[in-house]
């Protein structure tokens, strides 16, 4: 029924009020926020307009009701030979498709018969693929996000796939050291509609939900995986590691190193070689990582710095820590204490050449036994890393020839760690950072504890994760990698 006038007019100013936010891409592919404002459609308020409007809308009542009728008289050849030409070939087309799958029960809804124009794409691994802080799903413990890089990557294939079939296993936190007490610590805390999701917090068990499904699908479905893990086996958001990571000797570095590298890489090439061993129709993108950290950054010197006041602090936190336990029974906290010693700390390590000048802070002249500083010391961990994935995916490659590549990023993001000035003290600008970095707009990701004395004024922004640049970054590295494979 044609709205009077009257009422009419009261909608249009309403929807007219709306306003929203669409995502766009420049030339460049880089995503951008612009606001929207919806306007009413042309004409309403008018009655030659309300009059034509009912006019049709006759006219597509009497149309539906002679349609059955209709439906059993043969069409014309000419006709049948364009639909033919024209119809889509399977529900699952992606023009009939949400924008983003993260859950496989959404993605089997889905589901259709093999075609040679269907491609299953699952995306693995820890926060860079889950997209944490690109205004993620929060409180979604995996920190899920349609801006991720896999949301990316699954964008451009269906640009040439005419069903892409996309979920995102992808959880922030995931490792292959994550244990069963740690997943149930995560079911605790998160809200009952996303306790489910914690299991997603083990490597193994993202492998372990991504066989059973391709098992529900059609044999020989090509089927696209992707993999970036092994950040958080290193623990680099433990601020007790980092600081023993940036104060060890050499030799103690190395070795503790090549331990976590060695380690990690024998886990990812067991669940690599029994997933393309199980399913000849699966071939793997596996992804470098990068090194986020500001060449003359503002959290290894105070990772450092904390390390060499260790010893005072520790004797403290104890003291109060049983204080807690043993007279307030458990209602105190230390973290007041900390976090007071920490700003006074960060006052400290933030002033170039006063106290404890930046050229000799995290360098070999101020403890015996180095030779590497602090931003070596984790370029060289990233190094050793990747070093070790591209091996894996390398054996494996000869194993199972033209099913597995390797995507590196390292180079690409050189030159485009976290800025100046709240991360570090060089270089680069915030425009050609590609990490997020405090108070950057449409960023979610929370300041890590251990960071907080130092970003103080911030709320979001880590100096760590991928901005919405650095994700389209890791999204052409796949997508190069991927046509390698034939996709």
């Amino acid at each position: 029924n044609a709205l009077e006038n009257r009422d009419a007019r009261r909608l249009n100013r309403y929807v007219d009020g709306i306003k929203g936010e669409s995502v766009w891409f420049d030339k460049d592919s880089r995503p951008r926020v612009r606001p929207v404002r919806l306007r009413q459609p042309p004409g309403w308020g008018n009655p030659m307009c309300n009059a034509v409007h009912r006019g049709w809308l006759r006219f597509l009542t009497v149309f539906l009701l002679l349609s059955p009728i209709l439906s059993q008289f043969p069409a014309p050849a000419a006709f049948a030979a364009a639909r033919a030409t024209t119809e889509p070939t399977s529900l699952g087309s992606r023009g009939n498709m949400p924008a983003e799958i993260t859950t496989l029960g959404e993605a089997d809804a889905l589901a259709t018969s093999p075609t040679s124009t269907m491609l299953l794409y699952y995306a693995l691994g820890d926060s860079i693929a889950s997209g944490y802080g690109l205004m993620d799903d929060y409180p979604d413990p995996c920190h899920r996000s349609a801006a991720s890089y896999p949301a990316l990557v699954d964008d451009s294939l269906a640009a040439t796939t005419p069903t892409v079939r996309y979920a995102l296993l992808a959880c922030s936190g995931a490792s292959f050291n994550q244990t069963s007490a740690q997943v149930s610590q995560c079911r605790v805390g998160a809200p009952s509609r996303f306790a489910d999701t914690c299991a997603m917090l083990q490597v193994s068990a993202q492998f372990a939900e991504l066989r059973a499904d391709l098992a529900r699908q059609p044999a020989g479905t090509p089927t696209l995986v992707t993999l970036t893990v092994g950040i958080d086996d290193l623990d680099w958001t433990d601020p007790a590691f980092m600081m023993n990571l940036m104060s060890m000797n050499d030799d103690d570095f190395a070795a503790s190193i090549d331990h976590f590298t060695q380690q990690t890489a024998a886990d990812e090439r067991t669940q690599l070689d029994g997933l393309l061993a199980e399913y000849p129709n699966v071939k793997i993108v596996v992804t470098g990582d990068y090194n986020p950290f500001n060449q003359d950054s503002w959290i290894l010197r105070y990772a450092d710095y904390l390390k060499t006041v260790s010893p005072v602090l520790s004797p403290i936190a104890w003291f109060f820590h049983q204080l807690n336990v043993h007279v307030l029974n458990g209602k105190g906290s230390v973290k007041p204490l900390i976090t007071a010693i920490g700003w006074v700390i960060s006052r400290v390590g933030r002033q170039p050449n006063s106290a404890i000048p930046s050229d000799d802070l995290c360098t070999s002249r101020i403890r015996d036994g180095w030779t590497i500083d602090c931003y070596d010391r984790a370029q060289r961990a990233i190094d050793s890393f990747n070093q070790s994935l591209d091996q894996v995916v390398g054996d494996e490659a000869q194993a199972f020839p033209n099913r597995i590549t390797f995507a590196p990023v390292a180079d690409m993001f050189a030159g485009h760690e976290s800025p100046e000035p709240l991360c570090g003290g060089a270089a680069p600008a915030e425009s050609d950072s590609w990490i997020q970095y405090p108070n950057e707009e449409k960023i979610n990701s929370p300041i890590p504890e251990v960071e907080q004395p130092l970003l103080e004024q911030a709320r979001y922004g880590d100096c760590f994760h991928p901005n919405y640049d650095g994700a389209n970054a890791y999204a052409q590295a796949v997508l190069r990698a991927a046509l390698r494979l034939g996709y």
